[in-house]
């Protein structure tokens, strides 16, 4: 994430650069946070922020895509959608190897414990 810009305002201009209708885009601190933002349709939807111990960074990515695309295949809405994703991903970031190995569970687990964060979005 380039300093100074907003998550929401990044993923706006490259949705309108790219002419598509929604972008996601992860946000990592130097605290060894993680949340994300994704505008869909011209909405922004923040997922939560999360503080987790970090073993391994490889496949954090792909993670929060699979757990995005699975919450939209399974007709979840943005909101949502972006809130598992983020999960997934954090969790990834607590396990060594390039793949995600938790499930649902333990996504949901995490989740109960994390609410949206507003900082994610320029307003």
């Amino acid at each position: 994430m380039m300093a100074g810009a907003p998550a929401e305002a990044l993923a706006r201009a490259l949705a309108q650069r790219f002419g598509v209708s929604g972008v996601a885009v992860t946000v990592r601190d130097s605290t060894e946070g993680l949340g994300a933002v994704v505008v869909a349709e011209g909405t922004a939807f923040a997922g939560p922020r999360h503080d987790v111990d970090i073993i391994e960074r490889v496949g954090t990515g792909d993670a929060f895509t699979a757990g995005l695309i699975a919450s939209r295949l399974e007709n979840r809405g943005w909101e949502e959608a972006v809130r598992f994703a983020t999960g997934m991903a954090a969790l990834k970031l607590t396990m060594p190897g390039d793949f995600f190995a938790g499930d649902r569970t333990d996504v949901e687990t995490l989740l109960d414990r994390t609410t949206a964060d507003p900082s994610l979005r320029s307003g």
